[in-house]
């Protein structure tokens, strides 16, 4: 048995005490490697142990559970069946693409994840069922992409990548082993250890180091380390029946890299006294130095005793000593456990090239501020969310609930065995669909002056970039143009990179700068995207020397006055406006445009397109 093989060793871990550790969150493409390793656990967990795999795309209902339609027409009261988190109560929930879980289907696993219970509230059912699950999840989601809801993640212990090549070892050695283990863990006898609070103490500095500011994670490793002990105690074949679960430096170790390290936001350096072996800290050295050469041993008594006592200092009292009390020198060594020695081990245990996820530029759901994942209620399109009491000429009726609704009244109502179902205007429910809600940044650019050509070669810059982001982010962009006496639409919304770029070719500038005309082509395009059910913005760069008002006619005090009205509109439409002053030392009247439609002025004089596109990105929209 070699413990160093992590995915083997979080296998065991799982087939322990797969609560206790929080599962595993196993990264990497399918293929031989990942079908060795759960064939692997499943040879490790006891026969009784349910597993059982998360359907795509499950839905309320089935997931947490609900009224049994058939049990309820049957008997003539309400029947609730538990759903798939209920019937893998004490077992192990498979959950293939954890980056394709929708945040809805993550909310109510945490129930289960945190309580070992699904509180179900739905459809006039009340009732707390058992759903002690741990999950096993498949992530195969590359670094550039949107990870796992991050809330999942905090609650799942071990988090490691599956080499391509991994082969699963030999069973037997390990399947006894973690039988052994499992039995000396329920003894009672097995539960405490003398160093549990040293365990502690290097788990909460380690995590410190590590940038962990979870203690989710403190109380997995706590468990692993204990788990990890008592498979090395078993493979050893050193430990008794009444003697308590030993907590070598080496499991703290172990557990600190398959749980603590992959949730590191900073890796300390290493310490420069690192023992070579991974065995814990290097014995001390006797009080009295380093033995002396060999040549000096192999000569006579009688040659080396008189220098010896030449050169030896006086002794020192030894303090006194009881009769009982042993000589220090016939003690066994008790190997320290170091907290500042647990992460710099536990890293010599994983491959040179790795890297924490959090150093991998990850995007994890749930963590940014922006308004990509949001949705919408939609009458007849999109995803079917739920159910509610309604009229079914406005929205599509769902027939399943309806039935389910009508079922426990059946005796009541006079039905009849065999007969219809009788169905009141009260029992009709409706189904409630949602589709994406969607963001359109629209760009008003001043392509006047001397400075037109610099400013549109950055927004060009700025709207490619986030056209490339935009298949995540469901983003639209469109960009407005104005210019001496006009104001166009240079780009549509879109999202299509590819006809951006044929857009945005041959772009002219000079001449005057008609803001209100940019602005209130703007506010069309968003009041059109509101429409849509998207989530509008307005951007704007200009130097804020304005000078053609909307009617086209010169004059730079009517310009500036009609620029805020349009801004005034902007504000009272709820639409979020940031002002990007490019001019070399800021404008007073663009910081009074950006009030004026409760928006933010920035001055970028040397903005270029990774800024404005971080600027949009940074901005918290309403």
């Amino acid at each position: 048995m070699d413990f160093r093989d992590l995915p083997s060793l979080a296998a065991a871990l799982l087939a322990l005490d797969a609560r206790g550790v929080g599962g595993i969150c196993l990264r990497g493409p399918s293929g031989p490697a990942r079908d060795g390793w759960l064939e692997f656990l499943r040879s490790l967990l006891p026969p009784e142990t349910p597993m059982r795999k998360l359907p795509m795309g499950v839905t309320a209902d089935r997931l947490l559970g609900g009224p049994d339609l058939a049990a309820t027409l049957a008997q003539g009261r309400r029947v609730v069946r538990g759903g798939v988190v209920h019937e893998t109560h004490g077992g192990i929930l498979l959950v293939p693409s954890l980056e394709r879980v929708t945040l809805e289907v993550a909310s109510a696993l945490l129930g289960a994840l945190d309580h070992g219970q699904v509180h179900l509230e739905r459809e006039g059912c009340s009732a707390i069922l058992p759903a002690a699950v741990a999950l096993v999840g498949m992530d195969e989601s590359r670094d550039d992409e949107e990870g796992p809801p991050r809330a999942l993640l905090e609650r799942i212990g071990i988090q490691m990548d599956l080499p391509a090549r991994w082969t699963a070892p030999e069973s037997d050695d390990w399947i006894s082993a973690v039988s052994r283990a499992r039995t000396l863990l329920l003894a009672p006898s097995g539960q405490s250890s003398p160093d549990a609070e040293g365990v502690r103490t290097a788990l909460a500095r380690s995590s410190l180091e590590l940038g962990i500011s979870s203690l989710r994670p403190l109380l997995h490793t706590f468990r692993a380390t204990q788990l990890v002990g008592a498979l090395m105690a078993e493979a050893a074949g050193d430990r008794n029946a009444g003697d308590p679960l030993p907590l070598p430096p080496e499991a703290l170790s172990l557990a600190g890299a398959l749980i603590l390290l992959p949730r590191a936001i900073r890796i300390p350096a290493d310490n420069a006294d690192l023992p070579e072996e991974l065995e814990g800290p290097p014995p001390p050295e006797p009080e009295g130095g380093p033995p002396e050469p060999e040549e000096e041993l192999d000569a006579s008594p009688k040659d080396v005793e008189p220098a010896a006592e030449s050169q030896k200092p006086p002794p020192e009292a030894d303090p006194p000593r009881g009769q009982d009390e042993p000589d220090p020198s016939c003690r066994e060594e008790v190997v320290e456990i170091r907290p500042d020695q647990v992460v710099p081990v536990a890293r010599a245990l994983l491959p040179a090239d790795w890297q924490p996820w959090g150093a991998r530029g990850r995007t994890l759901r749930g963590q940014g501020g922006g308004r990509a994942g949001d949705e919408t209620e939609d009458p007849f399109r999109g995803r079917r969310k739920g159910v509610r009491p309604g009229d079914p000429k406005r929205r599509r009726i769902d027939l399943g609930a309806t039935l389910r609704a009508a079922a426990p009244w059946q005796g009541i109502r006079g039905r009849e065995p065999g007969g219809p179902v009788r169905i009141e205007a009260g029992d009709i429910r409706i189904q409630i669909r949602v589709r994406p809600l969607g963001t359109r940044t629209i760009f008003v650019v001043d392509a006047s002056g001397s400075q037109a050509l610099r400013r549109l070669g950055e927004v060009k810059g700025a709207v490619e970039l986030l056209l490339a982001e935009s298949y995540r982010s469901r983003e639209e962009v469109a960009l407005v143009v104005f210019r001496d006496r006009s104001a166009r639409t240079l780009v549509p919304p879109t999202r299509s990179l590819t006809r951006a770029k044929r857009l945005l070719r041959g772009m002219a500038g000079g001449g005057g700068t008609p803001m209100a005309l940019g602005l209130e082509e703007a506010l069309g395009l968003a009041r059109s995207g509101q429409r849509d059910g998207k989530a509008c913005r307005i951007l704007l760069l200009s130097d804020g020397r304005p000078n053609v008002d909307r009617a086209g006619r010169g004059g730079r005090r009517a310009a500036m006055a009609d620029a805020l009205a349009i801004a005034g509109e902007v504000g009272r439409m709820g639409v979020p406006l940031v002002v990007l002053d490019t001019s070399p030392r800021g404008t007073d009247y663009l910081e009074e445009l950006a009030g004026a439609g409760r928006g933010r002025a920035y001055h970028l004089p040397r903005a270029d397109a990774r800024r404005i596109r971080d600027r949009v990105n940074g901005e918290a929209w309403a």
